[in-house]
């Protein structure tokens, strides 16, 4: 579900930055033509890279559980016999 906003959001600041070069669509939507196009520019990139993080950034549900050894007898005479899953 990560992945849809970030592209969702990457999308947003796609379309801002489209509508801010473009003078006729610039000047339909309001407010826009008021702001300074370097702010424009600075927000679009905040969001560009804050949906990049989440669209391309690897889920948590997806890490392994670490194996660990199960030991079989005393001192330098123990012995690896199995692993088990450890969260």
């Amino acid at each position: 579900m990560k992945k849809i906003g970030g592209y969702l959001i990457m999308i947003i600041g796609l379309a801002l930055m489209t509508a801010k070069a473009i003078p006729p669509i610039a000047e339909q939507v309001p407010y826009l033509n008021d702001l300074n196009k370097y702010i424009v520019l600075a927000g679009t990139l905040v969001l560009l890279t804050l949906g990049g993080i989440l669209a391309f950034s690897s889920s948590s549900d997806k890490k392994q559980e670490r194996e660990v050894p199960i030991y079989e007898g005393e001192g330098k005479k123990r012995k690896v016999v199995g692993y088990r899953r450890h969260k």
